[in-house]
């Protein structure tokens, strides 16, 4: 019984230095690394409470199997493994490249925009606007490095819905719509609107059109503005 009010205790401990991390820091980067760093040291506390709790109680599991016992064991230790591994390997990704939420990540396999950070993986964004989940061996087995550009600075997915009676026509009005985008004075000429085709269902085509803003404000006024001019009546949103 008193092994369990330890784990209790622990875990309460443990969420009150996390409340307290939110308060003081609020949604700050310095936020964001102790809060891992906790979690980290959590891992670590439980796991070896659980392995002192296996090494309390060994007497009574000797009446196992060892058929059943070995390969319980190797299931253990590889998930030990593999879940250490990747924290440890986050600590290292943090301190050693202090990456901030927002920055965009370059490398052979990789090319989009750190956001979210998590014990075990983070979160990238492409320039596409789809968000993968990448565990940190995998950043770390290859070379990266920070890209610095407006690249990933205020990035909007604004979707459409186009209805087209052919390909040719869907794809003359695509041609349509980046004009008119990259004519109008607050987007970031440099970085040209990309548009993909997202879905179609009779004859109406779901549209992603990536486009780089000077800032937030006008990202919605030129979402306002597409959806004014190129989405299809018959949609209802």
């Amino acid at each position: 019984m008193n092994y369990i009010i330890v784990l209790i205790m622990a875990w309460g401990i443990f969420r009150l230095v996390s409340k307290f991390i939110r308060l003081v820091y609020g949604g700050s980067q310095k936020k964001i690394y102790l809060s891992l760093n906790l979690s980290y040291v959590e891992l670590l506390f439980f796991t070896g409470y659980f392995l002192f709790l296996l090494w309390r109680f060994s007497s009574q599991f000797r009446d196992i199997p060892l058929l059943f016992s070995i390969p319980v064991l190797i299931i253990v230790v590889m998930v030990f493994w593999y879940v250490h591994r990747q924290a440890l390997l986050g600590v290292l990704f943090r301190y050693h490249y202090n990456f901030k939420l927002g920055e965009g990540i370059k490398s052979n396999d990789l090319d989009g925009k750190l956001s979210g950070m998590y014990l075990l993986f983070v979160i990238l964004e492409t320039i596409q606007g789809d968000r993968i989940k990448i565990p940190y061996n995998q950043i770390l087995n290859t070379h990266i490095y920070k890209k610095q550009s407006a690249e990933y600075k205020n990035r909007n997915l604004v979707k459409l819905y186009v209805e087209a009676g052919s390909f040719q026509d869907l794809q003359k009005k695509i041609a349509n719509i980046k004009d008119y985008t990259l004519s109008l004075p607050y987007i970031l000429t440099k970085h040209n609107p990309v548009i993909t085709i997202a879905d179609e269902k009779n004859g109406i085509y779901e549209l992603d059109l990536v486009v780089h803003t000077i800032n937030d404000r006008v990202a919605k006024i030129l979402e306002a503005a597409l959806e004014d001019k190129f989405n299809s009546k018959s949609v209802e949103l």
